[in-house]
């Protein structure tokens, strides 16, 4: 959650400063390093959903998990279209009325994730069954990635490079079109995280490939910050392809990360203090992620009030904090406790 918060906070870095600048630069560097979050979220998600000890019939899956987003959707769907009416007051009424409407249904930038998550509850009790056969999890999931991750990061890139020469012209034309007709969607989407989560927490794997792992996701996220500046300068603008999370770059930097929590910080013998504040910023981090956005967009303040590289976490602290202790409060509402956060 502490790596979602600092991607927004440096994105003012990314967009309003100049490609290749001091701030830029800085804010490319924390980005890259913090791209693993959304998909760890999705595996965290997965590791509990698909494992059979949990009970998830259909019933509780639509009257308790996907009823909550849906509520948390409208209740800061409101929070955040207010935010924008009194942000702008002198915009034509119809622009008001828009935009609070839209918001109302769609929330602010971020909640896209909590619509991904709905469809990936959606399609829940279909991967259930799926995980059941180890063979058949394996066969997914290197289908998935390699036309979630592989194929189509070669048809995004090469339709970036159109124009350079001809050879690149076929080529992006060629991805194109199996792109259009291969019609393998249940494959592209964030369901490969769900269910990679699930299969990296029932099954072992060996120190070598482990280690493998590890050393391929800290190379992916210096390929991350140095391939997303090298872009940036040559094409003038910022080109963010390899910060797409479902991307091989970040793929393995989110897998590296997973594993590492996986088989090395949960097996620490944590005090009896450390896990009840573990547990209780888990309960809170749902509220956090849904009121953060509102609580950047009201500081006074942006990545330039200090050195970047001391004002982006400090920043990102900052937000964490204040979010935390909305969540808090609202947590103390019996009805917005159950619904919203």
């Amino acid at each position: 959650m502490f790596m979602v918060i600092l991607i927004h906070v440096v994105a003012d870095g990314i967009h309003s400063y100049e490609v290749g600048s001091f701030t830029w630069s800085v804010s490319n560097a924390y980005d890259s390093l913090a791209r693993f979050c959304v998909p760890v979220f999705v595996m965290i998600s997965g590791a509990f959903m698909l494992d059979p000890e949990y009970e998830c019939t259909i019933k509780k899956l639509y009257s308790v998990k996907i009823l909550r987003m849906v509520t948390a959707l409208v209740f800061w769907g409101l929070v955040y279209g207010i935010y924008f009416v009194v942000k702008e007051p002198n915009r034509p009424l119809l622009t008001l009325a828009y935009q609070f409407i839209y918001t109302l249904f769609t929330g602010y930038h971020h909640m896209w994730f909590v619509f991904m998550i709905i469809g990936l509850y959606i399609i829940t009790p279909i991967l259930r069954k799926l995980v059941e056969d180890k063979k058949i999890t394996q066969y997914f999931l290197l289908c998935s990635f390699a036309f979630s991750a592989v194929f189509m990061f070669a048809v995004d890139i090469s339709d970036r490079l159109m124009g350079i020469n001809v050879v690149l012209n076929f080529v992006s034309e060629l991805l194109a079109y199996v792109k259009k007709n291969i019609h393998i969607d249940f494959l592209l989407g964030y369901a490969f995280y769900y269910v990679l989560g699930y299969y990296l927490k029932k099954y072992s794997i060996s120190r070598k490939i482990e280690k493998t792992i590890y050393i391929a996701g800290i190379l992916s996220f210096i390929f991350i910050m140095v391939g997303t500046y090298t872009l940036s300068v040559y094409k003038g603008k910022n080109v963010e392809i390899l910060y797409e999370y479902l991307y091989f770059p970040v793929c393995f930097e989110a897998v590296a990360v997973f594993m590492f929590f996986k088989e090395h910080i949960s097996k620490i013998d944590f005090k009896e203090k450390t896990i009840k504040t573990v547990s209780f910023l888990s309960k809170y981090s749902f509220g956090v992620y849904l009121s953060h956005m509102l609580v950047l967009n009201l500081l006074p303040f942006g990545i330039d009030v200090l050195n970047p590289i001391v004002s982006a976490p400090l920043i990102t602290i900052a937000v964490c904090t204040i979010s935390l202790l909305i969540a808090f409060i609202l947590g103390k509402i019996p009805v917005l406790k159950k619904y919203v956060i």
